[in-house]
């Protein structure tokens, strides 16, 4: 033991976190895109400005855009971590990708819930929502995984 680390403790491939969490990243705003800003968009803009006339536009201003985007950049980086913490633990390949984005998804869809309780988005829409947000950030954390190896492996 070195200041209470096991010896057999596999340090993380920092390098290989970048490379996963860049590919998680483009798979999650493309994946992400297609699902919600062509697919589900209009009718979710729909929704809200049922309720609150003109919230979508503001939603979708340069300013909330980027946030936004930076904010599914960070949560690619943070699955591509997860999931190279997580490897050792539950081997390489499509659980450990599994394991890695449940707490990620779990994150969103409480964070996202909001929506559903102001009445912006209906009960239907919230859970077509994270049905595709489950099936997205399992893409994007396998991603991440099938380019992450640890040091000299």
């Amino acid at each position: 033991l070195h200041r209470g680390i096991p010896e057999d403790t596999v340090a993380i491939n920092t390098s290989k976190v970048v490379v996963g969490g860049i590919a998680a990243s483009v798979v999650n705003l493309a994946l992400g895109f297609v699902a919600f800003g062509m697919m589900l968009g209009p009718k979710m803009n729909a929704e809200m400005d049922a309720v609150v006339p003109g919230a979508s536009a503001k939603m979708m201003s340069g300013s909330n855009m980027v946030m936004g985007l930076l904010g599914q950049v960070v949560m690619a980086f943070v699955l591509a971590w997860l999931y190279a913490a997580m490897r050792p633990r539950f081997g390489p390949g499509m659980k450990t990708a599994v394991y890695a984005a449940l707490p990620v998804w779990i994150s969103g869809v409480v964070f996202y819930m909001g929506y559903m309780q102001m009445g912006t988005m209906s009960m239907n829409m919230y859970l077509t929502g994270a049905v595709v947000s489950l099936i997205i950030t399992i893409a994007a954390a396998a991603t991440a995984g099938v380019l992450y190896k640890e040091e000299g492996a």
